[in-house]
């Protein structure tokens, strides 16, 4: 009897083993495992830093797990996307980002690619993105046709800030080659450092999206002489399109994802990836992004992964037409 007790409380023991090593298992695999740390390489304030809080505090909402938005712009951007590329592959460090960082990529700026990181979703829908020419609004130049006239007089003579080697900055490029033109071009940092060098009148033009800037065009702070898209953008609908203008539109396409170092496991991909999809039907973000003048329509991440790829692609050969 004693013998059969003690084979008893042996089989026990090493089923209850067994049970505690398989929870190990599933809690190591679990995501999100503690805190999870997203980088945004874009300042506080811009449509970049409020789709990713929106999202993460979303995120937040479904796992209970705390997410930790860190905007950091260090050395180009180079520093967030070299601390989430040297991360451990657990899914706890990821970033979220756009098409500026293809970008980055084309340009040698950041000699990378998008293949040293693993995409693990999409958080806008891939769309051709609405750039457009901005002056002060008190500026002498109340059409394109005046602003190109007068730059083809007086080359360099207008001075242009842009984001060296990100997405405004290829717009000016795609921009000033298309019209023939020369401006100055400066280096004024992000859409929010860039936006009281205009409206103080220290520079003459810059390239931005509507979102964010719609509402200083508005209020007369600033004026929009064209959008470079085919369609207008609904956050101004006054604005004319350079087709309308006779003129080529000037588009890439350009979409928010979330990405992680390169070797995540199929487990915590397919976890992340079923919490994006659960956020994309999340009513206020869905209101927030079109506020932003785009899209979000859930996309499974093999799809996702391709349209990035795509995107870095195509940056590549518009990278390679201005040089």
């Amino acid at each position: 009897m004693k013998n059969t007790s003690k084979k008893i409380a042996a089989t026990l023991l090493t089923a209850t083993m067994m049970v505690a090593g398989a929870l190990a298992v599933s809690a190591d695999e679990a995501w999100p495992n503690g805190d999870v740390t997203v980088y945004v390489p874009a300042n506080p304030g811009g449509s970049s830093d409020m789709i990713a809080r929106l999202d993460t505090d979303a995120m937040s909402k479904i796992t209970g797990a705390n997410f930790v938005v860190v905007n950091d712009t260090t050395g180009a951007n180079s520093v967030a996307y070299e601390t989430v590329r040297n991360a451990d592959p657990d899914g706890q460090t990821l970033m979220i980002y756009h098409g500026g960082m293809c970008t980055q990529f084309a340009s040698g700026q950041y000699d990378h690619s998008l293949d040293e990181f693993d995409v693990v979703g999409g958080l806008t829908t891939s769309d051709e993105i609405g750039y457009g020419i901005y002056v002060n609004g008190k500026s002498e130049f109340e059409t394109l046709d005046d602003l190109v006239a007068y730059a083809k007089e007086n080359p360099n003579k207008l001075t242009a800030a842009v984001e060296t080697n990100n997405m405004d900055h290829l717009i000016e490029s795609l921009f000033a080659k298309q019209f023939g033109i020369e401006l100055n071009v400066v280096s004024g940092g992000s859409n929010t450092e860039k936006l009281p060098l205009l409206m103080g009148g220290n520079v003459d033009i810059c390239f931005f999206t509507p979102a964010g800037n719609a509402d200083y065009v508005t209020s007369g702070d600033l004026k929009c002489l064209a959008s470079f898209g085919s369609v207008r953008s609904d956050l101004l609908p006054e604005v004319p399109t350079l087709t309308e203008l006779g003129q080529e539109p000037i588009l890439l396409p350009i979409f928010f994802f979330m990405a992680g170092p390169k070797g995540m496991s199929d487990e915590v991909k397919a976890s992340i990836d079923s919490v994006i999809e659960q956020i994309s039907t999340d009513e206020q973000i869905q209101e927030a992004v079109t506020s932003y003048g785009m899209q979000w329509s859930y996309l499974p991440i093999d799809e996702v992964v391709e349209n990035a790829h795509e995107m870095q692609a195509l940056y590549v050969e518009a990278f390679s037409l201005i040089h």
